[in-house]
């Protein structure tokens, strides 16, 4: 029995070029999807450290992982002299939101945010709701937005206030239809 050198070579390559096209598609895919979604952001939400409300500020750097699935974040924390928290995990999107899953790398802390789906422009900005636990180790849900462009504390608290609205009978906050008036163009 004589081998045949060619359909060895070429039953063995088969499966490797198999494995690079997927990770190719992939790439491709996290590239297309999740686009508008990578670089920098501002994130802002209200936390407690030591049972007192605190405007939480941080600058997000968003990656997409060469040839996998997911994201890094790296969160830079203002006003912190903590190193920087990075965190790894997968975006999703659900309808007209992109919804985080993040798992710290290098600290025990996993949470989720579901966010408006982003309508890039010059000033993009997303807004919805951050589910963890606090500093104070308590599980929390609180408004978050998140935005291109860095906002004060005063113009961030605005709009996570104006943003959301707690609906009594339902015992349920909600994120309001109705326009954000911070948010609304001066007429001219």
């Amino acid at each position: 029995m004589e081998i045949d050198w060619v359909q060895l070579i070429a039953g063995s390559l088969i499966p490797i070029i198999g494995y690079f096209f997927r990770l190719i598609l992939i790439s491709i895919k996290n590239n297309r999807l999740k686009k508008s979604i990578m670089g920098e952001w501002y994130s802002y939400h209200i936390s407690r450290v030591n049972y007192k409300d605190e405007l939480r500020v941080e600058k997000w750097k968003i990656s997409t992982k060469l040839f996998r699935e997911g994201i890094n974040i790296k969160v830079l924390q203002e006003n912190s002299t903590k190193n920087d928290l990075k965190y790894t995990g997968k975006i999703e999107f659900d309808n007209n939101f992109v919804i985080f899953h993040i798992t710290g790398k290098e600290h025990s802390e996993i949470n989720q945010t579901r966010l408006t789906k982003p309508i890039p422009n010059g000033d993009t900005l997303m807004i919805g709701f951050h589910l963890a636990q606090d500093f104070n180790h308590e599980l929390y849900t609180t408004p978050k937005l998140v935005c291109r462009r860095k906002r004060s504390h005063e113009e961030a608290v605005k709009i996570l206030k104006e943003s959301t609205e707690w609906i009594e009978d339902e015992i349920c906050i909600r994120l309001t239809k109705r326009p954000i008036p911070s948010l609304e163009k001066p007429s001219e």
